[in-house]
């Protein structure tokens, strides 16, 4: 983000949030976290986020970049979507979910969270479906959150082996001082 822009992000978010009170330390920050971003597209984002958990502060600049990465596939619906698709597939009613969602139930992951909870909806004699929902919402959210934990260790075991091996400079520690 070069000096315009981030003077307009600044200036927009001092009119937005009075009580926020950045400094230049703040600026160079922002603008070495969002490079690539123009004032613009990052006011929409806050906006945006301040409308789904609105604050007297401002989101942080990784929450924003957080909010801006590629969502994986599986991460646009949640456990009980995916239940149902994979329900009304099975032959209770038709199927009427969308390609991404057929796909998704099609996925490697979901297929084998499918075969953690030993049934197939297909196969299933029963049609106790809070149960089997309950079952499968508990296993896909642990192997979810087991996901995220693995995919964070391995980015910080993968940083602190890049600083100790002498690959990350001193860069960043001369634009806080």
């Amino acid at each position: 983000m070069d000096l315009s822009e981030i003077n307009k992000l600044m200036t927009w978010m001092l009119g937005v949030f009075p009580a926020w009170k950045p400094d230049k330390g703040v600026a160079v920050i922002w603008a070495s976290e969002i490079p690539n971003l123009s004032a613009n597209a990052v006011m929409d984002v806050i906006r945006l986020l301040m409308h789904q958990n609105p604050s007297p502060f401002p989101p942080n600049v990784f929450q924003i970049k957080e909010h801006l990465a590629p969502k994986p596939l599986l991460d646009k619906f949640d456990a009980k979507t995916i239940f149902n698709a994979l329900w009304s597939q099975s032959g209770f009613s038709g199927f009427d979910g969308s390609k991404e969602l057929l796909e998704i139930i099609e996925s490697e992951k979901v297929q084998n969270i499918l075969r953690m909870t030993g049934d197939h909806y297909g196969q299933s004699l029963i049609a106790d479906k809070p149960w089997h929902e309950k079952r499968f919402v508990e296993i896909y959210n642990s192997a979810k959150d087991r996901q995220e934990y693995d995919e964070g260790y391995r980015r910080l075991t993968t940083e602190e082996h890049k600083r100790l091996s002498g690959e990350i400079t001193d860069k960043k520690q001369k634009v806080l001082i």
